[in-house]
């Protein structure tokens, strides 16, 4: 549980903080199918592991090139993509400046993407009840997944003390049957 908790993390930071699938591949977010083509040949040509027998870094960079080609290659993974790309908590507004809360509950008010909750179903306006229930949904969100994190945290170290006090009792029962 431990190692997929972590791969899951590592996954959200390195898709939250680092390069898309475009910035794999090189091209905008918008270009074209035939762009995303022709950049895949491309950068495989350069890349790839046979041809780069020398360069082991340029085997897993052959492998994200062909993971990010395997999404923006087809139109209905590529627009899923995009989609959830959008979805996406940046720490950062859309003009670039940098928002930050004095209180834990300023998130609903000044997070970019919590702020302006009618875009997200522009089919009918929601009440203002109706944005509260989802900005706690949302909160609640939050909150499970900081609270099951801390739980994984203490229970670890609450492991490794216990490790560290079995080693201890070991060590002292090896010195009081020692000949010295």
């Amino acid at each position: 549980l431990r190692n997929q908790m972590a791969h899951l993390a590592c996954e959200f930071s390195r898709r939250s903080t680092t390069e898309t699938y475009y910035d794999v591949l090189g091209v905008s977010k918008d270009a074209s199918m035939q762009e995303i083509k022709e950049a895949y040949f491309s950068l495989s040509k350069q890349y790839h592991p046979d041809l780069n027998k020398i360069d082991q870094p340029s085997g897993n960079h052959f492998k994200r090139i062909a993971e990010a080609y395997s999404v923006l290659g087809k139109a209905e993974s590529k627009n899923t993509y995009d989609f959830s790309l959008n979805q996406t908590l940046p720490a950062v507004d859309s003009k670039g400046k940098s928002y930050s809360t004095s209180s834990v509950y300023d998130i609903f008010n000044k997070h970019p993407a919590l702020t302006d909750l009618n875009k997200i179903n522009p089919v009918k306006e929601m009440s203002e009840r109706d944005l509260w229930k989802r900005r706690l949904t949302i909160g609640t969100f939050f909150f499970t997944t900081f609270a099951f994190i801390a739980l994984l945290h203490f229970e670890k170290e609450k492991l490794n003390h216990q490790k560290f006090q079995h080693l201890i009792k070991q060590l002292e029962t090896e010195v009081e049957t020692a000949d010295f």
